[in-house]
């Protein structure tokens, strides 16, 4: 679910959308935290990103159309950094 806002939106996913998502963060518990940032150019942020941050999940083609990344920060924050893919279909993979 998302409730979009004037310049943010803030959603909402359970435990069990979130591994559908991203197998990476199977067994998150609920009330995991995400933040997550819309970025130009996705690979130059990986550039950027030094030996402070964990990669969880390297640049991937989400089934709903983002590229993305995830990280964790030395502070145990998970960030989702993402660029829309050109043209791409935005289904949300089914729950089964």
């Amino acid at each position: 679910m998302e409730v979009p806002t004037d310049g943010a939106v803030l959603a909402f996913c359970t435990p069990a959308g979130l591994a559908a998502a991203t197998t990476a963060l199977a067994g998150s518990a609920p009330g995991t935290q995400i933040l997550e940032f819309e970025v130009g150019d996705l690979d130059e942020v990986r550039k950027e990103l030094d030996d402070s941050v964990q990669m969880i999940q390297a640049p991937t083609v989400q089934p709903w159309g983002n590229r993305s990344m995830i990280l964790r920060t030395a502070d145990g924050t998970l960030v989702n950094f993402y660029t829309p893919v050109p043209d791409a279909d935005r289904a949300w993979p089914s729950q089964n």
